[in-house]
């Protein structure tokens, strides 16, 4: 099973899978995400995450870290299977010390902090989903980071 791209009008769009608990943030990534042209799986846990890894293969993952034994066992369960093994992975934070040094012993690929600026996390998944960030993108992110 492939990284699932689809040719829609004059682009590609990427499948992602959001797992997020949280009703509000879930639905508020997943309009993000699809305004910037994504398909999005969204998923309220580790269960409903593999359920769509059964019959869906994104090319990235967005995992809220919290709980951390949940999101654990869930990102063991990925790296057991040689389809879903390598799928870039985005963890979650929450900006707590403690967090943060736990979330660390995972096997994300990238970790952005809660709270999160919305730019930078559509910037680190496309980057992570292996797509060239827009000129656009790139050019308001380097601008807010004084570069």
């Amino acid at each position: 099973m492939s990284c699932e791209w689809m040719i829609c009008g004059e682009g590609i769009t990427m499948t992602l899978l959001i797992v997020e608990p949280d009703k509000y943030l879930r639905d508020f990534l997943t309009r993000a995400f699809e305004r910037s042209g994504y398909l999005v799986l969204a998923a309220v846990n580790e269960i409903d995450s593999l359920a769509f890894l059964a019959q869906h293969m994104p090319a990235a993952i967005v995992l809220d870290l919290f709980p951390i034994r949940k999101a654990g066992a869930l990102l063991d369960e990925l790296r057991r299977f040689e389809h879903t093994a390598t799928i870039p992975v985005l963890g979650l934070v929450s900006g707590d010390h403690a967090s943060t040094q736990q979330a660390q012993s995972l096997a994300c690929d990238v970790y952005v902090h809660k709270p999160f600026d919305l730019e930078e996390l559509l910037y680190q998944v496309t980057v992570l989903a292996g797509m060239p960030a827009a000129p656009k993108e790139r050019d308001s992110l380097d601008r807010r980071r004084g570069a």
